[in-house]
C-alpha cells in the first residue's frame, strides 16, 4: 500500500478522476438541462441519452462493487432509512429551475467557468456560498424545518431492500433492479444516438462514478484514518473548495474539494486543446439579477435534495437509492417547467445567449 496519508492518497486520486471527467464533460458538452430543452423542442436528445447511458454505467459498475466487496454503500448519505420527501421534492423543483436561470446545473457551471466564462464563474461563487449558508449557515434553519417536517420513515429506502423484503439474496436484490435500468439506459441511448463520441463520454463520466466510489470505499477504508464514502457530486465541494481557499493553513483538503479542482483542470486542458477557451460576461443588469437568482436556489435546492444532477442523478442514482430518483425527478420536473414557463423572459430580453451558455 501506498505511504502516503489516507487523505492525501485519496485526494490525489480524485484530482485523476476529476481531471478526467472535466475533459469528457468539455469536450462532449454534457449537460442535462441541454438534454432536457432538446427533448422538449425537438422530440429528441442525444445528450438526455448521453445522462442515460452514463447512469446505466454507474448503476452497473458501483453495484458490481458493492457485490465484490470493495465498497459498502451503505456508508454513503444516499442510503438511510427515512425519506424527506420536501425537501427531495421542493429542494430538487428549486434546483432545476435555478439550472434554467443560469443556464445550466452547478457541474455545468464548473465547465464553463474553466473555459472563461465569468458569468458561470460568480454565479458558481453564489452557489457555493448558498449551499453552505445553506448546510451550516443563515440558511439552515429553513432548509432544517422543511427536511425535518417532511421525514418519514421508509424501512425500504432502496430499491434492493423491496427486492430483500420478498425474500431474494442480496445478489438479486440488487441485480433484479439495476440489471433493467442498465438495459432500458442502452435500449433508449441506441435508439437515440450510435455517435462513438457520445458513447466514450458517456461511458467515461459513469465511470468516474464508479471510480469515485472505489477511492473512498475502499482506497480510503483506512482503519485510522477512514475516508467518508463518497462519490462525483459538485454543490458541496464547490462550498467546500471556497471555505478551503480561505482556510486552507488550518484545512485538510477532502475528495470533493479535489475533485473540483481535478475537474477545472481537465476543462482548462480540453478547451485550450480545441480552441475553446472564449471569455464572456454579463451583458445586462437584468440578465446578472436572473442568474444570481438560479444560483442561490441552485445552492439551497441541491442541499436540501441531498444533491444536484452528478450528485443524486449520477452518484445517487447508483446506489439504488429511491431518493435519488425521486430528487433526480424533481429536477428534471423543475427544469421543465422553468423552461416552458420561465426561460421565455430571458428569450424575450433577445441576448441571444440562452441556449449557446449551455450547449
Amino acid at each position: 500500500m501506498s505511504e502516503l496519508e489516507p487523505h492525501i492518497l485519496v485526494a490525489l486520486l480524485a484530482g485523476a478522476i476529476g481531471l478526467v471527467f472535466g475533459i469528457a464533460m468539455e469536450a462532449s458538452r454534457f449537460c442535462l438541462l441541454s438534454g432536457v430543452r432538446d427533448q422538449l423542442t425537438r422530440g429528441t436528445s442525444p445528450k438526455l441519452a448521453m445522462f442515460a447511458l452514463a447512469a446505466a454505467v454507474a448503476v452497473l459498475g458501483a453495484q458490481g462493487l458493492q457485490l465484490a466487496g470493495y465498497v459498502d454503500l451503505d456508508e454513503s448519505i444516499y442510503r438511510g432509512d427515512t425519506l424527506s420527501l420536501g425537501g427531495l421534492v421542493i429542494g430538487g423543483l428549486l434546483f432545476g429551475v435555478g439550472a434554467v436561470l443560469t443556464r445550466g446545473c452547478v457541474s455545468r457551471l464548473t465547465v464553463l467557468s474553466a473555459t472563461g466564462n465569468l458569468r458561470a464563474l460568480v454565479v458558481l461563487m453564489v452557489v457555493g456560498i448558498t449551499a453552505y449558508a445553506t448546510l451550516r449557515g443563515v440558511l439552515y434553519f429553513p432548509r432544517d424545518l422543511l427536511q425535518s417536517a417532511t421525514t418519514i420513515a421508509a424501512p425500504l429506502a432502496t430499491l434492493d431492500a423491496v427486492f430483500a423484503s420478498a425474500g431474494f439474496g442480496e445478489t438479486v436484490a440488487r441485480l433484479a433492479p439495476a440489471l433493467p435500468i442498465a438495459l432500458l439506459a442502452v435500449a433508449y441511448t441506441l435508439n437515440v444516438t450510435r455517435n462513438p463520441g457520445h458513447w466514450i463520454a458517456a461511458i467515461v463520466i459513469g465511470g468516474a462514478v464508479v471510480a469515485g466510489w472505489y477511492v473512498t470505499g475502499y482506497i480510503g477504508a483506512d482503519d485510522f484514518d477512514p475516508q467518508p464514502v463518497e462519490s462525483l457530486t459538485f454543490s458541496a465541494p464547490v462550498a467546500n473548495s471556497l471555505l478551503y481557499l480561505m482556510t486552507f493553513t488550518g484545512s485538510t483538503i477532502s475528495f470533493g474539494v479535489a475533485l473540483f479542482a481535478g475537474t477545472l483542470i481537465g476543462v482548462a486542458v480540453s478547451a485550450i486543446a480545441g480552441g475553446r477557451m472564449v471569455p464572456q460576461s454579463f451583458e445586462s443588469a437584468s440578465q446578472m439579477t436572473r442568474y444570481l437568482t438560479g444560483g442561490v436556489l441552485m445552492g439551497f435546492g441541491s442541499v436540501a435534495a441531498l444533491g444536484c444532477t452528478i450528485g443524486q442523478g449520477l452518484s445517487g442514482v447508483s446506489t439504488l437509492s429511491i431518493a435519488a430518483f425521486i430528487a433526480l425527478g424533481s429536477i428534471v420536473t423543475g427544469m421543465v417547467l422553468g423552461l416552458k414557463l420561465v426561460d421565455r423572459v430571458a428569450r424575450d430580453e433577445g441576448q441571444g445567449e440562452a441556449v449557446a451558455a449551455s450547449v
